[in-house]
């Protein structure tokens, strides 16, 4: 069989594989905008309001889009997919490059998730004539390039994951939390910024100016929304252009770093989950830093400890967490040798 048959016949084996699940998808990304249908007596007065809130900026604020969390479990799926029941051997055995197996997924996730959210800016247009919504053309157009950059990027980061991770629920897991780092980072920001702004009242109580709270709060925001698991919407100006070039480079980065993973991919440890082992490394070290920042947080509780002694403890508790996992995975892994 030569290289474009077969291409041919992994193209439509991906496709058998994939169609359901990309049917789910438009079901995920429609879901919010059509149940009010089928599950309220008065859907109009809900829709209108949705739309209100879309051309205010936004409904979602920093919470966390479910459909984003999708995306990462859907970038995941095609690999997992083929590597059933030993098919990923079978494919790489023949003519087909892996590159082109990689493409082809991709393509595959990335059509049909920018296929859906075209569809619905068209039924979210139609359903403001037909209600009489404020939104413009510019809302409408700027609401879908915000939702094809964060839905592209947890797409991206699903699907080098499920390229290099061999378990399916580990390469999800592994993902989520790889998107979530920026949430993460804001959190131990919000944490020492709020230690180091009552420290600077409880020295200076009658100080004529304190610290820069609006400024701090930005700087926060601006991390937060780093991650492509919260929403873009109701992000402007200098902090709108910034993401739209960080959500590019996070999605071109993670593409080409699973490309390269995956045609440098070691297949006799094709069943293992972590086909690399410096990605036990990795996940213990963000095991460490999770519960570590959990430790510090609750080891004072509301007590106001000075910032270097919370970062002390933190880095302490993170580093101890990951040795004892990293230990205790070297001490398995020798039982499982004997």
């Amino acid at each position: 069989m030569t290289r474009s048959h077969s291409r041919r016949a992994v193209t439509y084996k991906t496709w058998l594989n994939l169609r359901w699940w990309l049917l789910l998808t438009l079901l995920f990304l429609w879901m919010g905008w059509l149940s009010p249908w089928l599950t309220m007596d008065n859907p109009t007065i809900f829709l209108r309001g949705r739309l209100d809130q879309l051309a205010a900026g936004g409904a979602q604020g920093y919470q966390i889009d479910w459909t984003l969390l999708w995306m990462v479990a859907l970038g995941a799926l095609p690999m997992a997919l083929e590597r059933s029941r030993g098919a990923l051997l079978t494919t790489l055995a023949g003519p087909v490059r892996r590159r082109d197996l990689y493409n082809l997924q991709c393509a595959c996730c990335l059509a049909i998730v920018w296929l859906g959210l075209a569809l619905l800016a068209g039924y979210i247009a139609w359903l403001n004539a037909s209600l009489g919504g404020p939104l413009t053309i510019a809302h409408i157009l700027g609401w879908l390039g915000r939702q094809l950059l964060s839905h592209t990027a947890a797409l991206m980061v699903g699907l080098a994951a499920g390229t290099i991770i061999g378990n399916y629920g580990m390469a999800v897991f592994c993902g989520i939390g790889v998107a979530g780092v920026p949430i993460y980072a804001s959190l131990v920001w919000s944490f020492m910024v709020n230690l180091r702004i009552q420290h600077e009242l409880q020295a200076h109580p009658h100080a004529a100016t304190g610290p820069d709270v609006q400024a701090l709060a930005a700087k926060t925001e601006a991390i937060l929304r780093l991650s492509p698991l919260v929403p873009a919407d109701g992000v402007h100006g200098p902090l709108w252009t910034g993401l739209v070039l960080w959500f590019v480079l996070w999605s071109a980065g993670w593409y080409a770093l699973g490309l390269w993973l995956f045609e440098r991919l070691p297949l006799e440890r094709e069943g293992n989950v972590f086909s690399y082992p410096v990605c036990w490394h990795l996940l213990f070290a963000a095991i460490g830093l999770m519960a570590g920042f959990m430790v510090t947080v609750m080891s004072w509780r509301g007590a106001q400890p000075p910032v270097w002694q919370a970062f002390l403890l933190w880095s302490v508790a993170s580093g101890a967490i990951w040795l004892l996992l990293a230990l205790a995975r070297r001490i398995a892994v020798a039982r499982r040798q004997e």
